[in-house]
């Protein structure tokens, strides 16, 4: 999904991830970052110091303020989001230098991988160097690269297995994980509480396929972006 926002006066505009079309899961959980020429997540930070929770509980603000009367002096005002998915304490935010990090121009196909990792088949051309941007359970914001073949594709995997042991660690305290999650993030993050079952047959087991802009996630149908 992408959230954009303009010339919000209400210094208390929420929104939920049941106002965001196509309607997820009442379960979703997100996160939210705000999308700026300088990316606000960056290799080796913890996810909660770029990266907001977005879900039934956890709100998302949109209040951007507006322009005074001299509106050519004064730029339109507006904020931009993009909204992921966590899967298994995973979320994709793509390509960090792009004001649209995630397209299906760019990625061909998008899937979660069952022991808690993200699978992407990228586009691009020959001998291109491409990097995607994901947050994880416990090294924060990680990057992973490839390059592109002959085929015009290549594939980055980004898994528990495949994330450095230096990387920064992410506070259980701070931790992206849903209230009520299908399954736990990592063991390391185990709770008490017994796990809500799916909302349905598909929820968090099955593969995924981009085929829209806002649609890459097991949890989430493809639609447009939402304005």
């Amino acid at each position: 999904y992408h959230v954009l926002a303009v010339e919000t006066s209400n210094e208390s505009e929420y929104i939920k991830p049941a106002q965001v079309y196509p309607k997820p899961s009442s379960t979703a959980v997100f996160i939210a970052w705000e999308l700026k020429e300088d990316s606000t997540c960056k290799p080796g930070m913890e996810a909660a110091k770029c990266a907001k929770e977005f879900s039934a509980i956890k709100t998302l603000n949109v209040y951007t303020g507006v322009r005074g009367k001299d509106s050519t002096n004064n730029p339109l005002k507006f904020k931009a989001w993009g909204v992921s998915p966590v899967v298994n304490g995973f979320a994709l935010l793509g390509e960090s230098s792009k004001f649209v990090p995630v397209s299906p121009d760019r990625i061909a196909n998008v899937a979660h991988v069952s022991e808690g990792g993200v699978n992407l088949i990228v586009k691009g051309s020959q001998g291109e160097v491409v990097e995607m941007l994901f947050i994880t359970p416990k090294a924060g914001v990680v990057a992973s690269k490839c390059t592109v073949d002959a085929s015009l594709k290549c594939n980055i995997q980004v898994t528990a297995a495949t994330i450095a042991t230096t990387a920064v660690p992410v506070s259980p305290s701070t931790n992206l994980a849903p209230p009520s999650a299908t399954r736990v993030l990592t063991k390391d993050l185990r709770t008490s509480a017994k796990p809500a079952p799916p909302s349905r047959a598909t929820d968090l087991d099955a593969p995924a396929t981009l085929t829209a802009p806002s649609g890459f996630a097991a949890r989430v149908a493809p639609g447009p972006p939402v304005v």
